[in-house]
C-alpha cells in the first residue's frame, strides 16, 4: 500500500500519468458483460482448472466452511525477495486449513504457474483470470535521446543494483533525470516496472503502455470445493489493472456460495492522481461498481462472501482507518466483517512487517459476509517469521508484505 506508493513514485505514475485511468471493454478488448454491470466495465478470459468430480466436497470440519484472503506480494519490483519468498508462500497456502482461498499480486504467468503447482494436491480447483495487454499501444513513449540522462546516471549509480534495489537506487540516485521525462515517457516507464532496465527502454521507444505487467489483474481462486461457475468483471483502474473475479463454489454447509474476490485501488496520500478525480473517487467508483456486480450475478438472500485487499477499512482498537469512508460503502450494502468486529483484531498491513516498515497499522485485506446463517469466527493467518537466504546469509523476513485473514462459517 504506503510501499507501493513510494515505489510508483519513483517510476513517476506521479505528477503526470496520462490518462491511464479509462478501461473500457474498447481499450482491453474483453467482452462486455451481459449482466446489469456498469456501462463502463467488461468481463475478461479467465484460466480455469477443475477436477473431475462434480459433486459436493465435504469441507475441513462437518458443518464448517473456511475461506481466507491473502495478498501474496508477488509483485517483482515492488516487493522484495520475490525469488527467495514464492516457494514458500505456495508451501504456506497449501497447509491452510482451508477450503477456499482468494489470492492477490500474482502478477505474474511464472508466479501463477509457481502457485498452482505447490498448491495443487490441496486445491485443484483454480481459476485466474488472463492479463489484459493494451490492444491498440500507442506511439513510442520515448525516444532513446531522451532516456539517455537517466540511463547514464543509473549505469553509473545503480549498475550493480538487484531488480530488488533498482527502486530504491534511482529514487535516491536519479530521481531529477528521471523527472526530467515527458508525461507519456514516465508513465510507460512506470508501466514497466518489474522489468530490467533493457526491457523498460525497448517496450518504452517502440510503443507505450499503461498498465504493468502486460495488464495482468494478479488474483485468483484456489479451491478444495467443486467451482460451479465463474466469472470476471474489469473494473476502471490506473497504473494497474483492477477486477472481480466471481465464483459459484458448492459447499457441504451452505450449499452454492457466491465468492466475489477483488483487489481494489490503493489512495495514495503522496502521489497526484493521473487524470481528473482523486484515487478515492477512483476507489468509491470500483466500490459501488463492484455492489453492481455482485446484485447483478447473486439473487437477494444467497450466500455471498465478498473478499480481498480492498485498500480501505475501518478504525479499530489496535489500527487505524484507510480511507474509512469507501468502507462504510461496503457496510451500508449490508456486509458483515466478523473479523473488525473482534476488538482483538490486529492489523493485516502493519510497520511491523519487515517488508513494509514505517507506522502504518491498517486492516484492509477483508472477508465480508451477507445472507449466510449461522456462527463466524475470524482470524489472522500467515503471519509469522521466515528466513531465507540472501547471498549465502540468512535473512529474516516475512512471507509477504500483508498478512491473510480466515473466516471459518459454522452451518
Amino acid at each position: 500500500m504506503r510501499r507501493f506508493a513510494v515505489i510508483l513514485l519513483v517510476f513517476g505514475l506521479v505528477v503526470i500519468a496520462c490518462s491511464s485511468g479509462d478501461d473500457s471493454s474498447d481499450e482491453t478488448g474483453a467482452t462486455a458483460t451481459s449482466e446489469a454491470a456498469p456501462d463502463s466495465s467488461a468481463t475478461a478470459p479467465d484460466t480455469t482448472e477443475t477436477a473431475a468430480t462434480t459433486t459436493s466436497i465435504p469441507t475441513a470440519d462437518s458443518g464448517d466452511f473456511r475461506i481466507a484472503t491473502y495478498n501474496t506480494g508477488l509483485a517483482p519490483g515492488f516487493v522484495p525477495l520475490l525469488a527467495e519468498r514464492q516457494p514458500l508462500v505456495g508451501e504456506a497456502i497449501a497447509d491452510l486449513d482451508a477450503d477456499v482461498v482468494f489470492v492477490q499480486e500474482v502478477w505474474t504467468p511464472e508466479s501463477v504457474s509457481a502457485l498452482r503447482e505447490a498448491t495443487s494436491s490441496a486445491f485443484p480447483e483454480t481459476v485466474f483470470p488472463e492479463p489484459i495487454p493494451d490492444t491498440e499501444p500507442g506511439a513510442p513513449a520515448c525516444t532513446v535521446d531522451e532516456l539517455a540522462d537517466l540511463l547514464g546516471c543509473i549505469e553509473q549509480n545503480c549498475a550493480d543494483a538487484s531488480p530488488d534495489e533498482l527502486v530504491e537506487c534511482v529514487l535516491s540516485s536519479c530521481g531529477a533525470q528521471f523527472g526530467e521525462l515527458c508525461e507519456e515517457c514516465q508513465t510507460c516507464i512506470g508501466a514497466n516496472v518489474g522489468n530490467t532496465v533493457e526491457e523498460a527502454v525497448a517496450n518504452c521507444t517502440t510503443a507505450s503502455s499503461a498498465f504493468a505487467y502486460e495488464g495482468s489483474v494478479g488474483i485468483g481462486l484456489l479451491s478444495n470445493a467443486v467451482i460451479q461457475d465463474s466469472d470476471v468483471l474489469v473494473l476502471d483502474s490506473s497504473l494497474n489493472r483492477r477486477a472481480v473475479l466471481h465464483a459459484v463454489v458448492d459447499t457441504e454447509a451452505f450449499g452454492p456460495v457466491h465468492v466475489f474476490g477483488t483487489h481494489l485501488s490503493a489512495v495514495f496520500s503522496d502521489i497526484p492522481y493521473p487524470d481528473e478525480g482523486t484515487w478515492e473517487q477512483e476507489q468509491a467508483t470500483q466500490i459501488a461498481d463492484l455492489l453492481a456486480y455482485i446484485d447483478s450475478r447473486a439473487e437477494p438472500g444467497d450466500p455471498v462472501v465478498l473478499l480481498g485487499d480492498f485498500n480501505t477499512g475501518p478504525a479499530g482498537e489496535r489500527y487505524q482507518a484507510e480511507v474509512a469512508a469507501n468502507y462504510d460503502l461496503l457496510t451500508a450494502a449490508m456486509f458483515a466483517n466478523p473479523y473488525t468486529d473482534d476488538p482483538e483484531a490486529e492489523c493485516t498491513f502493519c510497520g511491523d512487517n519487515p517488508l513494509v516498515g514505517g507506522d502504518a497499522a491498517v486492516v484492509i485485506d477483508h472477508v465480508l459476509t451477507r445472507g449466510v446463517e449461522g456462527p463466524a469466527a475470524a482470524e489472522r493467518i500467515l503471519d509469522g517469521s521466515i528466513t531465507v537466504s540472501v547471498d549465502g546469509a540468512d535473512t529474516p523476513t516475512a512471507l509477504s508484505d500483508h498478512y491473510g485473514v480466515m473466516l471459518t462459517l459454522s452451518g
